[in-house]
């Protein structure tokens, strides 16, 4: 079981590292309109449910991960609220508006884990 965490949790960190990296080379190179990077940023977040299936045999290992990451990565991005530079990559419309999203998505995943692949089960 803590192996299957691990293997899984690291892919889960390799998406959002291969994702990041692939969405601030389309920022640099193809300057998308700010509209469009975030609709980007929407996306690659939501395709992570994916890895979180197909990462995992157990459904509460991939709710687990989610939770995880979603508390370990708020206080990093309240530091790096701090640095106004990094924060215009996000592009945020109001304060706080990363951290709040960030929380109901991954939280939403894992609910969304836990009753479709949970309670109604595999099949």
């Amino acid at each position: 079981m803590l192996n299957e965490f691990i293997t899984g949790f690291g892919m889960f960190i390799g998406y959002y590292v291969v994702a990041v990296l692939l969405l601030l080379m389309i920022r640099v190179f193809l300057k998308p309109p700010k509209e469009i990077f975030r609709k980007l940023l929407h996306t690659a977040c939501f395709l992570s449910v994916f890895v979180l299936v197909y990462g995992f045999n157990t459904w509460y290992l991939a709710m687990l991960t989610a939770i995880i990451f979603s508390i370990a990565l708020y206080p990093l991005i309240t530091y790096i609220e701090r640095f106004s530079k990094i924060m215009e990559i996000f592009i945020q419309r109001k304060n706080g508006e990363i951290k709040l999203s960030l929380l109901i998505a991954f939280f939403m995943m894992a609910v969304l884990i836990g009753v479709f692949w949970g309670l109604m089960g595999e099949q």
